[in-house]
């Protein structure tokens, strides 16, 4: 590709720039967008870390504890969206956490449509995390421990088959997302079909838990108020009937 260089007289000169230059420039480019993805997705992991440790929320998750950790999270608004996305993503990053009380609590909060909307980002920004890890520390170290011919058989496979692996890993529900997300950094598939894979696959599951988390949670809500009115129907009735067998007969 040549470029124009301007000289003395209004005269310009073509120069040949050397082959591969346009390549590295793309590929540089790509590196500091990962870069700066990277970065915005970290300071929400720090965010979420020290949601997690000033609020004390660890033990509730660790716990179960939907309705603790709803009532956490809602102790921050207008913030809470940016604190369960938080949550989300650091739950991502630290396997042992677990993701489902945060997608049960954001059921709870703000119903099905917006559980679903949410907890869907959340996992999604946890993804783009590991990927983002992935491919600007893991890769370089990959080159060192694998060799060049078997390295380069996986970015093939990777290029042409990575979309519908990974979009059929994502729906398999016994798959680590985070092992998978930094995997698919390790490979040569494109950050924009592994957002895309990632999102759709994402979408299934998500959608089936916080459907299932909210009817539990409304279930058991609606359930104890039916106890608790059916409980007064019998008492009143009941005390109804002994103040009529207690009546003189006339």
């Amino acid at each position: 590709m040549a470029a124009h260089i301007p000289r003395r007289g209004g005269r310009r000169v073509r120069v040949r720039r050397p082959p591969g230059t346009r390549g590295r420039r793309g590929t540089e480019l790509i590196r500091s967008r990962l870069a700066a993805w990277l970065a915005a997705l970290l300071a929400a992991l720090a965010v979420g870390g020290w949601i997690a440790r000033a609020t004390g929320i660890l033990p509730h998750l660790a716990a179960g504890d939907i309705h603790a950790v709803a009532g956490i999270l809602r102790a921050y608004w207008p913030w809470t969206p940016l604190a369960s996305l938080a949550l989300l993503i650091l739950e991502t990053v630290i396997p042992p956490l677990p993701a489902w009380p945060v997608l049960a609590a954001n059921a709870l909060i703000y119903g099905i449509w917006g559980g679903i909307a949410l907890s869907w980002l959340g996992g999604l920004l946890g993804a783009v995390v590991m990927f983002c890890l992935g491919r600007t520390l893991g890769r370089g170290a990959l080159r060192r421990w694998v060799k060049p011919e078997h390295q380069e058989l996986i970015d093939q496979i990777s290029r042409e088959k990575g979309f519908q692996i990974l979009l059929v890993a994502r729906l398999f529900p016994l798959t680590s997302l985070d092992i998978l997300s930094f995997a698919a950094g390790l490979s040569a598939i494109s950050f924009g079909r592994f957002l895309l894979a990632t999102a759709v696959g994402l979408l299934p599951g998500v959608a089936l838990y916080t459907f299932f988390a909210h009817d539990l949670i409304v279930a058991r809500a609606v359930t104890g108020r039916l106890a608790l009115a059916l409980s007064a129907v019998l008492l009143v009735y009941a005390g109804r009937r002994l103040a009529a067998a207690r009546r003189p007969a006339r």
